[in-house]
């Protein structure tokens, strides 16, 4: 679904590791390598998501890192619609057939 939202693959792959993990601390070439995207195009994108808020750059020695601004309007913007995505592609997340409400699904060792 993200996907006819965001056409822009490195775009993409950035907004969904800063959803998964908002509190991490990232440097380029680290971020590069772990997500599997190239270089030149991921310094675009962090750039832009700089410009406009979302991510907050501190340079130590020669190392520009990283860190997603929680207070930006666009990040509480972006955690909003991630929330919604997620809702529509999951459905509500507790389950009507557990008795006490919460879904227990992958617990396989209560299950024992």
């Amino acid at each position: 679904m993200l996907e006819a939202l965001v056409s822009s693959r490195v775009r993409r792959a950035l907004l969904e590791y800063l959803l998964i993990v908002p509190a991490d601390r990232f440097y380029l070439r680290g971020l590069a390598k772990q997500l599997g995207l190239s270089i030149s195009p991921l310094r675009r994108e962090l750039k832009r998501l700089e410009r406009v808020g979302i991510l907050t750059a501190t340079r130590e020695a020669n190392v520009i890192f990283y860190t997603v601004n929680h207070r930006s309007p666009a990040f509480l913007q972006l955690q909003q619609a991630g929330r919604a995505l997620r809702w529509l592609m999951l459905g509500p997340i507790r389950s009507s057939a557990a008795p006490n409400g919460r879904s227990d699904f992958g617990r396989a060792s209560e299950a024992r």
